[in-house]
């Protein structure tokens, strides 16, 4: 007989991560009752949050009076004698940094978001628009003459900080500059040579002989211009233009809007730390523990107004539970080595100014509940470890600080057959507690009565929404991510249960188990019975009742929207920007309307040079029909592949690779959004399987050594686009390995023929189409000739690099470009003997901070008497310029500025018979545009284009940008299918075509083209 276990059962679930507020069927949520909460005056409710790592406060010292500008995601606002003040305007992104523009461009503050720039007069003044980038700003400088922006994919934009117009960058090749009003400045580039001025830029002098290890960064300290090095040593330019070293780097101080206590142990501020596991006091004061100290806070200042030091264990976190006349600390130790297994304990006394009293102590970890009333209980006996999960055991804590054990040995048989699961334990302070149960049968128990309540099946899910595992326990020790004590439920004082929840709308359990739902829905966050909830349109409620009732109150000066609902305690709650201190029902207040700030123009770019092209001829267009073995049989253009089909003995490889660039630094956007991109190779054959130290070839042969790995390609700047097949033979790579000092086994670890990277390769001949080169991770490297004949070498990488360019070289030798992960490039060649690898120079050995490394990777060059060199192309998707020249780099030598992309002329040229450099560049966005419409070049993809570069001209060998798509009619299951292939404008020479060879594709029509004369 199952007896009544509460008169009435009232369950007001409220969402805790809803997308708004709303009431069901799209309606406006009913205004919410006013709750019995007196309006009050006294200290503000709002405090300036302190900066942390996850935050989106930037906070920036204004002089004066102790004047502090902040920015709160997209607001700014002034604090300092009187009222805050906020900026009017506000950008379409949260603003990421601001900084003082020196006197020199006017004074001011510039501010940014992901990728637009602005400038005030006053912090909180009108936003005027600078440029919009095209990628996430990284960080900036002010260098003497210009501002200095870097974003994430490598490019650097030299610009005026009052108009944006493009800047020249100098000194030649900077990665990071800065200056000061009095003419000091410090550079250095992307080979870490350094610079210094005294005469605001006029002139630079090389200072590298002075930097003791590599430039990482120059810095502006207190008045001072520093240039930061690896090592942690520093030099300092003096007003009389000498250098000063020092052994330590000056301490980069952020705004303090605290100041900090020595005796604070914790990684958060104080204030942080009370408003997410502490308890208020009275209005002025809370209660923490941190790192095993207990801690009293002044919660309107973040002064530490008591101590009790080194009285609990340094491992634990803690988190506060009020009660009528303590506050207690529910804790979990980290259990680290040191500190022996991980435990639970609960403290006590923390009021009395006593040492507190480790109250009690439980030999496992599990869940805390707590309950508005005080009450606590721990998911687990009272001592010693539960037998196994099924035990269900709690124990909950008695008026005057016993523990007492329960469980369900009481549960009969009205609760069904089969496994027992409880969502959560709900205590009381009178040390009664009950158990919510999901399974067999939802309902509520009375493990001290025996008693048993069942709710309608339909209320499960209301049950089950937001649950946390008792004994699912995750131990969080950095951040607050993670709760110790749950309070999602409680008895309210009439004897109800009230719920917060994760999901669902809420709901009210009527005596019979109905269920109705509420109206109300809310972002929220929430203290045991205190919930601070925000509606979609920014406006911010609060509840001091478990959610029974709801209150407007007043949002922070940045608005409930900016705000980030991080964290809530009995002291009050962090919004991220903001700390609101306890919980007095403040009325909302009219803020001022803010506006949208007015866009920003596109940074101005360098002009693309233009080609004017019409079709030569008609299109010719192959496709082979899909099959129900799709997209397996599809080879390269018009070649079909064997499929494995019923045989279970066979697996065939098939790896197509695009067309696009190497860029192993920074990311190229693959190869669009075509459906059938365009390839430049694809790698087929028998797949391999290794099984212990046996490699078998999943085919009718088994043996490794006879494997022969298809390759089929179509070599670079061919407008004729032919479809070759080269074969890289097992046999030959064993060989190679084995003449690099690896044994046959450690070659055959895994099949280095099955996938990779494809690279360009500059021929000698400036007429011929490109060769290609394949790269695996391990080490093979294969050289592929437009005829198809195959070379092979090993060379092990180094740092995990990446083969990146190659040129070839007199007497069937090839030079190429590794790019180490750390931005470090080696350059070594293959020859002869056969296999043979020689190290011949590296690129930029003292630089290997890849946020330096240039967006485009560098090329690999040939001069005119063999030599070899780099053509770094700093300037990224921007055509190189006299803004940001094309460098040429001889080991050696310093770097040489070549002509602007602008010059660039086509190989019949008679300006083209001078010598210069030969190279293939890879650019990330193309610096060719095609005039006609139906032509436009894809902004997004990337260029490969082979030139011959000098000081005075850029020649143009061969080229291949990405065209819109093509649509090749392809035979079907069911009838003909309209493929999307993406095509590409290829040209050598003065020949040019669009070209589209995909899988089972192969579309091809000649194109006319001319380059157009630069318009004035």
């Amino acid at each position: 007989m199952r007896a009544k276990l509460l008169s009435s059962i009232a369950v007001l679930g409220m969402v805790a991560c809803a997308h708004g507020a709303s009431a069901p069927g799209g309606k406006p949520a009913p205004e919410a009752r006013t709750s019995a909460i007196p309006a009050s005056s006294g200290p503000p409710q709002y405090l300036v949050a302190d900066p942390s790592a996850r935050g989106n406060v930037v906070a920036t010292p204004l002089g004066g009076a102790g004047g502090l500008g902040l920015v709160v995601d997209k607001t700014r606002i002034v604090i300092g004698r009187g009222e805050p003040r906020v900026g009017a305007d506000l950008p379409d992104q949260p603003i990421a940094g601001t900084r003082k523009i020196p006197g020199r461009f006017g004074g001011g503050f510039l501010f940014w978001t992901d990728a637009v720039l602005y400038r005030a007069d006053a912090f909180d003044g009108t936003l005027v628009p600078i440029a919009r980038v095209p990628d996430t700003i990284e960080n900036l400088a002010f260098a003497p003459k210009y501002l200095l922006v870097r974003t994430r994919n490598g490019e650097r934009w030299a610009m005026s900080p009052t108009t944006g117009e493009r800047m020249a960058i100098e000194p030649l090749g900077a990665v990071d500059c800065e200056g000061l009003d009095d003419g000091r400045a410090i550079a250095f580039n992307d080979q870490g040579t350094a610079f210094a001025s005294n005469d605001h830029g006029q002139h630079w002098v090389d200072v590298t002989s002075q930097v003791k290890s590599s430039p990482t960064r120059v810095a502006v300290v207190d008045e001072e211009i520093w240039l930061f090095e690896s090592s942690g040593s520093a030099l300092r330019l003096e007003a009389d233009g000498q250098l000063s070293s020092f052994d330590k780097q000056p301490p980069e101080k952020a705004p303090e809007l605290r100041a900090r206590d020595a005796r604070w142990r914790g990684a958060e501020a104080p204030l942080r730390s009370v408003f997410h596991g502490g308890a208020s006091i009275d209005e002025s004061t809370a209660i923490v523990v941190e790192q095993g100290d207990l801690v009293r806070i002044d919660v309107h200042t973040g002064e530490i107004v008591g101590i009790a030091s080194g009285k609990l264990p340094p491992d634990a976190r803690c988190e506060a539970v009020p009660t009528a006349h303590d506050v207690l600390f529910a804790c979990i130790s980290r259990g680290a080595a040191s500190y022996g297994a991980a435990s639970a304990f609960v403290v006590s006394h923390t009021l009395s100014g006593d040492a507190p009293t480790v109250e009690q102590t439980f030999g496992t970890t599990a869940q805390f509940f707590g309950s508005d009333d005080g009450g606590l209980a721990f998911a687990g006996p009272c001592s010693g470890a539960p037998s196994s999960i099924q035990d269900h055991a709690v124990c909950v804590r008695q008026p005057g600080g016993t523990w007492q054990d329960f469980d369900l040995s009481a549960l009969g048989g009205d609760a069904g057959a089969g496994d027992v699961t409880v969502a959560r334990w709900v205590p009381r302070a009178d040390g009664r507690v009950v158990a919510l149960l999901l399974d067999p049968q939802p309902g509520i128990f009375d493990p001290r009565t025996g008693s048993f309540e069942v709710v309608d099946a339909d209320v499960r899910e209301t049950l089950a929404q937001g649950v946390t595992p008792a004994y699912r326990y995750k131990r969080h020790y950095a951040g607050f991510d993670g709760g110790l004590v749950d309070y999602n439920w409680s008895f309210s004082s009439t004897g109800t249960l009230r719920g917060w929840q994760r999901r669902g709308g809420g709901v009210e359990l009527t005596e019979d188990g109905k269920a109705t739902r509420s109206p109300y829905t809310f972002d929220i966050v929430t203290a045991g019975p205190y919930a601070l909830g925000r509606t979609r349109e920014g406006r911010l409620y609060q509840s001091i009742d478990h959610g029974a009732s709801w209150v407007e109150v007043a949002a922070p000066p940045s608005g409930a929207a900016a705000g980030d609902l991080r964290g809530c305690s009995t002291a009050g709650c962090d919004l991220g920007g903001f700390y609101r201190v306890g919980w007095a029902a403040r009325p909302p207040r009219p803020e001022a309307p803010q506006t949208p700030a007015r866009p920003a123009p596109a940074i101005r770019r360098t002009r693309p040079v233009e080609l004017s092209c019409r079709p030569a001829g008609p299109a010719q267009s192959k496709a082979l029909p899909r099959t129900n073995n799709s997209p397996d049989d599809l080879g390269l253009g018009m070649n079909k592949l064997q499929v494995a089909g019923d045989r279970d003995e066979l697996a065939f490889v098939r790896a197509p690779i695009a067309r696009g660039i190497v860029n192993p630094i920074h990311d190229t956007g693959g190869s669009g959004d075509s459906d059938n991109p365009a390839l430049r190779a694809l790698l087929s054959g028998f797949s391999t399987n290794r099984d212990g130290d046996v490699v078998t070839v999943l085919g009718p042969n088994k043996n490794a050594s006879a494997l022969r790995r298809g390759f089929a390609f179509v070599p670079a700047f061919d407008p004729a686009a032919p479809v070759k097949k080269a074969t890289i033979a097992m046999s030959d790579v064993i060989s190679v390995g084995r003449a690099a000092g690896m044994s046959t086994e450690e070659v055959l670890q895994d099949d280095m023929t099955e996938s990779g990277t494809i690279l360009v390769v500059t021929p000698q001949d400036p007429a011929a189409s490109g060769d290609l080169a394949f790269y695996n991770p391990r080490g093979l490297l294969a050289h592929v000739r437009s005829n198809e004949r195959v070379k092979l070498a090993m060379r092990v990488a180094q740092n995990e690099g990446t083969v990146i360019s190659g040129v070839a070289l007199a007497g069937d030798e090839v030079a190429f470009l590794e790019l180490e992960s750390s931005g470090v490039g080696h350059v070594f060649k293959m020859g002869a003997p056969a296999g043979a690898v020689v190290d011949l120079f590296d690129v930029s050995p003292t630089m290997n901070d890849t946020m330096f490394y240039p967006a485009n990777p560098d090329a690999l060059a040939i001069g005119p008497k063999n030599e070899l060199a780099i053509v770094r192309t700093g300037s990224g998707s921007d055509p190189a310029s006299i803004h940001d020249p094309a460098l040429l780099l001889v080991p050696a030598m310093p770097p040489s500025p070549l002509a602007p992309w602008s010059t660039l002329r086509t190989m019949d040229d008679p300006a083209c018979k001078e010598p210069g450099y030969r190279a293939t560049i890879q650019a990330i966005a193309p610096w060719i545009r095609v005039t006609t419409p139906e032509l436009r070049v894809t902004d997004e993809m990337p260029m490969l284009a082979r030139v011959r570069w000098s000081d005075k001209r850029v020649c143009l060998e061969g080229v291949e940008v990405k065209l819109p798509d093509v649509i090749v009619r392809a035979p079907g299951l069911a009838g003909s299918e309209s493929l999307h292939v993406a095509s590409w404008l290829v040209g050598r020479g003065t020949t040019f075509a669009r070209v589209a060879i995909a899988e089972g594709v192969e579309w091809r029509q000649p194109l006319e083209c001319a380059i157009v004369a630069p318009r004035n």
